[in-house]
């Protein structure tokens, strides 16, 4: 049986690399769609679930309503992303490979004859002495073999400019993608729990760091001393670089600093760390000023809801506010009436933080009474979720009446098969500790916190 190139890979990676690879295909310079990426995420699951599964047999799973011919198209595009994260990770693993980089550079710059000379030249090294320093040897011949080409051309003062635009524009190429590479590292560790030491790595980059003028390079190393924690200063410096070069044309290279530093602020603020609720609210807010609206024409809800969140974490419900308005405003030229009922339930819940308990519970009436209330899970449960806060909070209801409520939803989300197993694990440790409250029973909030969402912690520590 023909096994196809996507698949062939994806056997051979083992376990860790599965889940490196799940998060790296979410990076938005590989232009991968939402689609795509949850496909290729549940087919990298499934192997490492049960590797006995042959290729028909997942993607009969996975792609059951396609035709053979969509099937095929599908694979092909999940083996772009697939072939490119080999290509990063020969590059974290064996540093030389950072040649292809450099070579790629030149050959944009139609210096075939140049790169050439200088791979050759590589590789001999690299095969003659596993030990030697690569990416320095590399920099060295280029500069060489840069200097040579330029002076069998032009021997005045212009050739020396030249000689030097190029050297400048040769180590910020090499530092930028150092960079990318030491960033990508440091988010993903993060998510992961691993802490490596980066320093002896960044020093080596750091003089050249200092020298470089590009946004982008500058924008890369402050984004570093986010995710390391390094310098208390530089999350406020990047986010004064990224306001003064929003024009600027390096835009891929801009998202995709403010993703990964996103994602590390997410992923705090998801551990409990509300502090980063700010940091979080001011980077969605630059990423909202380009994406309100995705590629697709539909409306960046899952943005707005992260922004929405961290505004009301960090008690700035002015900014949640304008966020809801201008989600309302995308709402109505979109004629989404799903869209819509998400963003009455949303109002909702900043009407409750607001403390304006009457106007919330009118607004989940107005949620309850849509499709969306009896056809998304997720949605019911959090609408439910908040009804019991209300009703607490307004004291309308008899403590026994709402111990029964409790039960019930939390028999309806035992009973939930589509709901997220971490996501259920949530919501019943938020019901368990919201009927002791009811109970006036005591809660060891530190002690539980690590299994609460963070939305509903921050509400338990304003009681």
């Amino acid at each position: 049986m023909t096994v196809s190139k996507l698949f062939e890979i994806l056997h051979k990676l083992d376990e860790e690399q599965h889940q490196d690879l799940r998060w790296f295909v979410q990076m938005p310079s590989l232009k991968v769609g939402p689609k795509d990426i949850k496909k290729l995420k549940k087919i990298s699951t499934l192997i490492c679930e049960n590797r006995s599964l042959t290729e028909d047999q997942i993607i009969s799973k996975v792609l059951a309503k396609e035709k053979t011919a969509e099937r095929n198209r599908i694979k092909s595009r999940l083996l772009i992303p697939t072939l490119e994260y080999l290509r990063f990770r020969s590059i974290e693993v064996a540093p030389s490979v950072n040649e292809a980089y450099l070579h790629k550079w030149l050959l944009s710059k139609e210096m075939n004859r140049n790169a050439s000379s200088v791979k050759k030249d590589l590789q001999k090294i690299v095969e003659a002495k596993a030990d030697y320093d690569a990416e320095h040897f590399l920099m060295e011949c280029l500069f060489s073999e840069t200097k040579v080409d330029i002076n069998k051309k032009n021997r005045d003062v212009k050739g020396q400019e030249v000689l030097e635009q190029m050297q400048t524009a040769i180590l910020d190429y090499f530092c930028l993608h150092q960079m990318r590479i030491l960033c990508e590292k440091a988010n993903r560790n993060n998510i992961l729990g691993v802490f490596p030491d980066y320093a002896v790595w960044y020093e080596q980059l750091e003089p050249i760091l200092k020298q470089s003028k590009r946004v982008q390079v500058q924008a890369y190393d402050l984004a570093y001393q986010v995710l390391t924690g390094k310098d208390e200063t530089s999350f406020y410096k990047l986010s004064k670089l990224l306001d003064k070069n929003k024009a600027d044309e390096g835009n891929q290279i801009r998202t995709e600093v403010l993703t990964l530093v996103v994602n590390f602020l997410i992923f705090k603020v998801n551990n409990h760390e509300l502090v980063f609720a700010p940091k979080l609210l001011d980077m969605t807010s630059h990423i909202l000023e380009e994406q309100a609206v995705l590629p697709t024409g539909e409306v960046n809800y899952q943005l707005f809801k992260i922004a929405i969140g961290a505004s009301i974490i960090a008690q700035k419900h002015e900014e949640a506010q304008r966020f809801l308005e201008q989600m309302k405003q995308l709402a109505k030229k979109g004629s989404s009436k799903a869209l819509e009922a998400r963003v009455s339930f949303i109002e909702a819940q900043m009407a409750f933080f607001a403390k304006n308990y009457k106007q919330s519970e009118q607004l989940v009436t107005v949620f309850r009474n849509s499709d969306y209330y009896y056809t998304d899970a997720f949605f019911k449960t959090g609408c439910d979720k908040l009804s019991l806060k209300t009703d607490y909070m307004l004291k309308q209801r008899d403590d026994s009446v709402l111990t029964q409520n409790i039960d019930s939803l939390r028999r309806y989300i035992d009973k939930q098969k589509n709901l997220n197993a971490t996501i259920k694990k949530k919501h019943i440790q938020f019901l368990k500790l919201f009927k002791k409250l009811v109970n006036n029973k005591q809660i060891d909030l530190e002690k539980e916190k690590q299994s609460l969402a963070p939305i509903d912690y921050y509400w338990f520590t304003q009681l």
